[in-house]
């Protein structure tokens, strides 16, 4: 990941996960939703170039990501309205990631597979770390893990509530902020590794050529 990306990936990251709800079960809808919105986008950016209107390409997507911002949110509250309330206009919040850290906001249009590899690339690695940080956050924070469910959600206890009090700083919004912190460095951490590990392979493939 370039650093103007990790840059715009710490940002919108932060703007996105410390203000959702810190619970499992919402965060899933999140990030289901950035992943529909990131998916859909691409798809919306080769109709524009079919269709030759890359000029309103940058008013466009904006607003197809917004109706479709508005069709997810109903398909959510159809499922559980209870996780539709919680969330609230979180889910606005994952439409702005979905159009930044991934390609959509981009003139240029490549052909439909690379950008769709491109984007479901930068995509996945926000989710991984997404879904690390709402799990860990559930637990250590309340010391549990809640499971969506239609009805509104289904909470699997891990701890006792002795150890949660312990925890419970991780619950509040400070410590959202430095949880993230964390995972942001274990992340980051295993990132830089596995491009040390990628560029070595290489460098080993064209020593044996």
């Amino acid at each position: 990941m370039k650093k103007n990306s990790l840059y715009s990936f710490i940002a919108l990251s932060m703007s996105l996960l410390i203000a959702s709800p810190g619970r499992f079960a919402y965060g899933i809808f999140i990030i289901l939703a950035f992943l529909f919105f990131t998916i859909c986008g691409t798809l919306v950016r080769q109709l524009i170039k079919i269709l030759k209107m890359e000029n309103l390409q940058q008013f466009l997507i904006p607003a197809v990501l917004i109706a479709l911002t508005l069709i997810f949110r109903q398909l959510v509250i159809f499922y559980s309205p209870v996780i539709s309330l919680v969330n609230g206009f979180v889910i606005f919040m994952a439409t702005a990631c979905s159009y930044v850290i991934t390609r959509l906001y981009i003139k240029e249009t490549g052909s439909l597979k690379d950008e769709m590899i491109l984007n479901l690339k930068e995509a996945s690695i926000f989710s991984a770390f997404a879904v690390f940080f709402f799990l860990f956050r559930d637990i250590l924070g309340y010391g549990t893990i809640l499971l969506p469910v239609p009805s509104g959600v289904f909470e699997v206890v891990i701890f006792e509530t002795e150890i949660t009090y312990m925890g419970a700083f991780f619950a509040s919004i400070p410590g959202a902020i430095c949880l993230f912190a964390v995972c942001l460095f274990v992340f980051a951490s295993i990132q830089k590794k596995l491009q040390i590990f990628d560029s070595i392979s290489v460098s080993g493939v064209e020593n044996v050529e």
